[in-house]
C-alpha cells in the first residue's frame, strides 16, 4: 500500500536540504568540546551524531525529490544515500586539515549508516515505482493490463 506524503512547494524542500547540509556542515568544522570520550552502547557518542546528521541529510534530500505521486524509484533512494555520503566524505576531506578534526573511516562509515537510514523509510513508507517490476500480475504502467 502506497501512503501519499504531503509535499511543501520543491524551492521549500531544497531550501531544507540546504539548511540540513549547512549545519551538518558548520557542526563537523567546529572545534569540538573538551571532555571525554562518551559513549552509547559501545559506540562512540560522535559516531551516533555523524549517523543522525546523515540520516537527516538523506531524509531531507529523499523529501526534496519526492515526485507529486510520492513515489521515489530504488535509483533515486540509492543516489539519495550516495549522494548524501559523498558529501560526508567531502566533509570529511575539509576536516583532514583543521588542526583540532581528523580525518576518520570510522566517522565515514557512521555516515553511510545514517544516509541508507535516511533514505530508507521512503522505501517502507511511499514505496517505490519499481516494487512490482518482476511481478508478472502488476499493473502495466503503459496499458493498465495485467502483465506485459
Amino acid at each position: 500500500m502506497v501512503r501519499q506524503v504531503p509535499l511543501a512547494p520543491r524551492w521549500l524542500r531544497y531550501a531544507a536540504v540546504a539548511l540540513v547540509a549547512a549545519t551538518v556542515l558548520g557542526a563537523s568544522v567546529v572545534r569540538p568540546a573538551p571532555g571525554p570520550d562518551r559513549f552509547l552502547l559501545g559506540v562512540g557518542f560522535d559516531k551516533w551524531l555523524h549517523a543522525a546528521g546523515y540520516a537527516a541529510l538523506a531524509a531531507s534530500l529523499g523529501y526534496a525529490r519526492l515526485p507529486a505521486g510520492g513515489r521515489l524509484s530504488t535509483r533515486a533512494l540509492v543516489g539519495v544515500a550516495l549522494v548524501s555520503l559523498a558529501f560526508g566524505v567531502g566533509v570529511e576531506l575539509v576536516q583532514g586539515p583543521l588542526p583540532y578534526r581528523s580525518l576518520s573511516a570510522a566517522d565515514a562509515a557512521a555516515d553511510a549508516v545514517g544516509a541508507v537510514a535516511g533514505a530508507l523509510p521512503f522505501r517502507v513508507v511511499a514505496g517505490a515505482d519499481d516494487a512490482d517490476a518482476g511481478d508478472p500480475k502488476a499493473l502495466s504502467p503503459s496499458t493498465g493490463k495485467e502483465g506485459q
